[in-house]
């Protein structure tokens, strides 16, 4: 069976669902509206930096992470 690929969305997704947030939740604490966020999880939509820092400060972790960019760069910024 293969793994599953996530995209930039699919990390930001499961990101948020590890700190156990709903969209709403996230979106209150980042300031970034709940459709919007849904779209970047859907890949509908690019994010702007400034937008992903929000976000991704809210969680408590790193652009990196939330985009899951080290992890598909094989670890590397770990």
């Amino acid at each position: 069976m293969k793994a599953k690929i996530l995209t930039r969305g699919g990390y930001m997704r499961r990101a948020r669902q590890e700190k156990g947030l709903t969209l709403v939740a996230l979106s209150e604490k980042c300031g970034v509206c709940t459709n919007t966020l849904a779209h970047w999880e859907r890949d509908i939509t690019t994010p702007t930096l400034e937008s992903l820092e929000l976000a991704a400060h809210a969680l408590g972790i790193g652009l990196d992470e939330y985009t899951g960019f080290s992890e598909r760069m094989g670890g590397a910024g770990r």
